[in-house]
């Protein structure tokens, strides 16, 4: 049982081999999708996410 409730727990394995992937860009019609799914402002959601930005 953990405590409290909402913990997470989780094993981490380590390797000098392991690689490592960027999510890449997103363009403006996700962060338009993301932001009315979530119920926020675009501007708001651009602020949040400007650095995977693909547009100005």
């Amino acid at each position: 049982m953990m405590d409290p409730v909402a913990s997470v727990c989780g094993l981490y394995f380590a390797s000098e081999v392991a690689k490592y992937f960027d999510i890449h860009r997103i363009d403006k019609a996700q962060v338009d999708d993301y932001a009315k799914r979530n119920n926020k402002e675009l501007k708001e959601i651009e602020k949040m996410l400007t650095t995977i930005l693909a547009y100005k």
